[in-house]
């Protein structure tokens, strides 16, 4: 009898327990990123709805049709081109996650209007951006701007819409249906959705008929405009049924007792439609799979007459996203951290995400998790069986208890997830309440013998819930097998710093400065993109861009030479059209092996270099204030390269470092090179000789010549004061030429 009452106060604690944790902010976050991701992984990949296909621009496209390698430079007839196509084919209805703000030019924006007019079923995205509006009593709200396409191009689509998702540090998990701080307008996906199951919607009439006479001619005819899936239209019903939930409730339970004739091909898409309108604004996403799992069909293979059309699958009544889509890590420009991220950095795309989100909306098979009320009392349930078992049991055989226990639940919420969406709790059950139970049950066994009482202090202590928690955290080993997927690989690595940005940024308002950064990172990321880097880190003003390759390959380092040319020229066209701030840009490159991979953990990584190359670049780049120049390169990078005119600055043991290198001033390309750069680059050079050999009054006279023809030169006057110092004070004989920089 005492052993069954230890068994229910055994229960009723870890049920309380878990009902105590599982409604804090962080065992919340922690069932997300934690048990939500676990239900994905153990359900794996499942069949996409066959009405949804994605058209990819990517890279293999940009190489096909000998495109920029930014989509967003591509010209707008192939877009045009790409709609009248899709069209052709029969696609229900065309959806473009690209921004077409800005025109391009008058005859392929008219091109493009006039295919997305006589199409018919084209929908746009639309930018939000958040601005920060100060107070009057100080501190500022965020609120969302947004801003639609080009007049000429939203005018001939069906409508726009934007599909905001959070980059980082976030884990997309969620989308939403409508954005309540754009004032609560349809996304993308709601908008596609609507525009889909517009040929429903006379039988969706039919049903609110039967249900509220009142409310028949609410909607209008099917011939208007706005009535074939338009933003006011989706606005206009999500209004409705806010207004009249027990309408929704009337359509579904009619529909579902097949009250009312309906096509059986729409009696799904109707069920769809009311569950949207009368749902909440976020949804969870239902992720089918890893990227590429949506089909996904190139670019180049729709709009390029000479590919064949063999293999391009069958679009005829599909939703067809069109955006950026890549699956290689390098290339990938509009990714965002999933489930499915795969383990070398490669994220789902927003175009893929969007396509998901749709898709989900017309299956109705969004991720459901339980409703507050439910989720407390599976928890405490839950708690209370494994604490009256585990009690009951033998405690030899309550680790097998509590471990059977923990599968059968596991089993069945994985049973419920993937058979209908339902987000049953896994890490209270599992990671929090399964451990304390057992713990307990150790506690309350060796508490009766003295002779393992001091075991029983440490099994308890190691049991307490926030250990638990901590070390499962540790183990569950998101992170392990990241390790490998690192590679050791030759690169360049560019560092970039901006002139005086501190005071820049004092002397702006934060929304002012967010655009500001905006634009100029947008201006410096462009050439590196355009010569092959990729930029793998921004903080505050500074950028960090790489080039690697898992063999020595000097065309690399010649695609990083002329990026931080590019990007010079960029910056000085920004700051030409930036009258009232300039942002001068100083860069470092060196070269040499290093580690590449994803580095993070929490469910959240990143992909960087790790190394002493990273370090050096930008020790080089620092090493510009000394000089008052723009790009030094060390002799790593430039080893065998000779398109360059470069000016030898001389051989340093940089601030910090225990290794000397030689750094180049990299001054244009070689044949933008005249012949007074080149004398003076020539002249510098043989006073460096000179200096190296001890020549005091050689080098000096040379590094004079050299201010004499290029006016005042911050290392030549430097190395003037040297020549002065060592004739008086000579190194000793020991010394090859090396500088110290002790401070840059």
């Amino acid at each position: 009898m005492y052993r069954g009452y230890e068994a229910i106060a055994a229960g009723l604690l870890v049920g309380m327990l878990g009902l105590i944790v599982g409604i804090t902010p962080p065992v919340l976050n922690l069932e997300e990123s934690v048990g939500l991701s676990f239900l994905f992984r153990l359900r794996g990949a499942v069949p996409v709805p066959p009405s949804v296909a994605v058209v990819a621009l990517d890279q293999e496209s940009a190489d096909a049709l000998n495109l920029s390698p930014n989509p967003l430079k591509w010209p707008r007839r192939l877009h045009a081109r790409l709609a009248e196509d899709l069209v052709r084919r029969g696609a229900a209805v065309i959806v473009f996650d690209v921004l077409f703000n800005d025109p391009t030019g008058e005859y392929d924006d008219g091109v493009l209007a006039r295919a997305f007019a006589e199409a018919g079923n084209i929908v746009l995205c639309e930018h939000l951006r958040q601005l920060a509006v100060p107070l009057n009593r100080g501190g500022h709200v965020h609120v969302e701007k947004s801003i639609p396409p080009m007049e000429r191009l939203a005018a001939s689509a069906i409508d726009h819409a934007p599909f905001p998702l959070p980059k980082i540090p976030l884990r997309v998990s969620q989308f939403w249906s409508f954005k309540t701080g754009a004032g609560c307008r349809p996304t993308l996906p709601v908008l596609a959705f609507q525009v889909f199951a517009m040929p429903a919607f006379p039988d969706f009439q039919s049903l609110l008929e039967s249900v509220s006479p009142a409310h028949a001619g609410t909607f209008g005819t099917y011939a208007d405009k706005e009535a074939k899936g338009g933003g006011r239209f989706v606005a206009g019903l999500r209004e409705f049924f806010e207004e009249n939930p027990a309408v929704a409730k009337a359509m579904l339970d009619r529909l579902h007792a097949e009250a009312v004739p309906v096509a059986p091909e729409n009696r799904g898409l109707l069920e769809a439609m009311i569950q949207l309108y009368s749902g909440p604004d976020s949804l969870f996403l239902n992720f089918y799979g890893p990227p590429g799992t949506i089909v996904t069909i190139p670019f180049h293979r729709l709009v390029n007459p000479d590919s064949a059309s063999a293999g391009i699958p069958d679009l005829k009544g599909k939703a067809v996203f069109v955006g950026l889509s890549e699956t290689l890590r390098p290339e990938q420009r509009d990714g965002f951290n999933t489930v499915f991220s795969k383990s070398d950095g490669t994220d789902l795309s927003g175009v893929e995400i969007a396509a998901t989100a749709f898709a989900n909306l017309l299956e109705s098979r969004t991720i459901r998790p339980l409703y507050s009320m439910y989720f407390l009392a599976t928890v405490f349930l839950f708690g209370f069986v494994l604490g009256i078992t585990i009690f009951l049991l033998p405690v030899s055989l309550s680790p097998f208890g509590s471990a059977g226990i923990g599968l059968v639940w596991l089993f069945v919420a994985e049973h419920r997830f993937a058979a209908a969406g339902t987000w049953m709790p896994l890490a209270v059950p599992l990671l929090i309440q399964t451990p304390l139970g057992f713990s307990a049950r150790l506690f309350w066994h060796y508490r009766h013998t003295r002779r393992e009482r001091e075991n029983v202090r440490k099994a308890f202590g190691f049991f307490l819930p926030g250990k638990v928690i901590d070390e499962i955290i540790r183990d569950i080993g998101a992170a392990r097998g990241l390790a490998s997927s690192r590679q050791k690989v030759f690169g360049t690595v560019l560092s970039s710093d901006g002139e005086q940005y501190t005071r820049i940024s004092e002397m702006m308002h934060p929304e002012e400065l967010n655009s500001f950064m905006n634009r100029y990172y947008e201006s410096i990321f462009l050439p590196v993109a355009a010569n092959h880097g990729s930029v793998s880190d921004i903080i505050g003003d500074s950028m960090m861009a790489v080039w690697a390759s898992g063999h020595s390959d000097s065309s690399l380092r010649r695609h990083a030479c002329r990026a931080a040319l590019d990007v010079l020229r960029a910056v000085e066209e920004f700051n030409r059209n930036s009258p009232r701030f300039k942002l001068n840009t100083r860069i470092g490159l060196h070269y040499g092996e290093l580690m590449l991979g994803t580095v993070g953990g929490s469910g959240h990584y990143e992909y960087r270099p790790v190394g002493d190359v990273v370090n050096t670049a930008s020790r080089i780049e620092n090493l510009n204030k000394h000089f008052n120049t723009r790009i030094l390169a060390s002799d790593a990078v430039l080893d065998g390269i000779y398109e360059f005119l470069t000016r030898e600055l001389g051989y340093f043991m940089l601030s910090g470092k225990a290794r000397p290198v030689t750094v180049y001033e990299i001054i244009c390309p070689i044949e933008e090179a005249d012949e007074v750069q080149e004398h003076l680059s020539a002249v510098f050079s043989e006073g460096l000789k000179a200096f190296g050999e001890r020549r005091w009054g050689g080098a000096a006279g040379l590094f004079q010549e050299y201010q004499r023809i290029a006016g005042r030169d911050a290392a030549a006057a430097y190395y003037l004061k040297k020549c002065a110092l060592y004739k008086e004070n000579p190194p000793s004989e020991e010394w090859d030429g090396l500088v110290h920089i002790s401070k840059t």
